[in-house]
């Protein structure tokens, strides 16, 4: 079942995937299959502010448990300003969500990291790829 909510979630077009997340017949657990995939790197972009209505909507249908981890699936945003801009952007449902405040924070932090590790390291990981081992090693 994982599976194939996946495969519909990475489909080019979301409509299928927002219209079982809006489903009251979709499980929980099968919510955050589909939240998580719609909201992963190559897919947030177009599903990210879509995501927040339907969570301001449907949050009550999401199990506890997952809430954090609802938080960490809008950090797949490796810039400073994807993590700049974040806490605005989840700030309607922070009140809401079970540890979201501390969520926040952490995943701001990560998506502050990741950018500082793409800053550091991009330019070579980029030579390595595209020339091979010897572009880092040298000669």
């Amino acid at each position: 079942r994982g599976g194939m909510l996946r495969a519909i979630a990475s489909a080019t077009d979301p409509a299928a995937a927002r219209a079982l997340l809006d489903d009251p017949s979709t499980r929980g657990n099968d919510l955050f299959v589909l939240s998580g995939t719609l909201l992963a790197p190559e897919r947030i972009d177009t599903n990210a502010a879509w995501m927040v209505e339907h969570l301001m909507r449907e949050l009550p249908r999401y199990p506890t448990f997952g809430h954090r981890w609802l938080i960490g699936s809008f950090g797949n945003r490796c810039t400073v300003e994807g993590a700049a801009a974040l806490p605005q952007q989840l700030s309607g449902l922070m009140h809401r969500l079970e540890g979201g405040p501390r969520a926040l924070a952490q995943t701001v932090e990560q998506m502050e990291l990741c950018a500082a590790f793409v800053a550091h390291h991009g330019v070579a990981a980029n030579r390595y790829f595209s020339q091979g081992v010897s572009a880092l090693t040298g000669p």
